[in-house]
């Protein structure tokens, strides 16, 4: 079909709208955090469980979009550069959030120290909404012999076999 119909129903402009759809849940639970008094252990949870799941689905379909933006070589520079520059943002989140917690978290701070939660949002929301518009819509094309996602999964957990490290590492990972 004409190009125009193939971005439309492209994984990646699914992908770009589920990533959007997490790290919009992740920033709205962060920023709700705020509103987590004494005693509402139940919220408190139940708004972590809802970020920590969009931050880790969010990551996950991030991830998958690497090989969409480079390739061989490139994707392991870019990897690793997306990886240091994650880390540095999380300091950045630190420093921003420093004036808020030094007062630590005594019930004369409370409220201040809740401020924290809406500026990791605004930043989460700030840094991560543009990176998501900024991803392709659209896969690459693919010629007719190469693997779709699934047979390339499965190619993977096939050769597990013969690539011992990768079930270590994924068992560090989760632990």
């Amino acid at each position: 079909g004409p190009a125009g119909s193939r971005a439309r129903g492209s994984p990646g402009g699914r992908r770009r709208t589920l990533l959007a759809a997490a790290t919009t849940g992740c920033g709205l639970a962060t920023a709700l955090l705020f509103t987590v008094g004494r005693g509402d252990v139940f919220a408190g949870v139940a708004l972590f469980v809802l970020a920590h799941v969009g931050s880790t689905i969010g990551a996950s379909i991030y991830n998958s979009f690497l090989p969409l933006v480079a390739t061989g070589r490139g994707m392991s520079r870019l990897s690793g550069l997306a990886w240091g520059l994650s880390y540095f943002g999380g300091i950045a989140c630190f420093l921003l959030c420093l004036p808020f917690t030094r007062g630590g978290l005594d019930d004369a701070n409370a409220a201040n120290f809740a401020n924290a939660f809406v500026v990791t949002a605004v930043f989460l929301l700030a840094i991560g909404l543009p990176a998501v518009a900024a991803l392709p819509s659209a896969a690459p094309a693919q010629g007719a012999s190469g693997p779709g996602p699934y047979r390339r999964i499965w190619s993977t957990i096939r050769q597990w076999r013969r690539e011992r490290e990768v079930p270590k590492f994924l068992l560090a990972y989760y632990l």
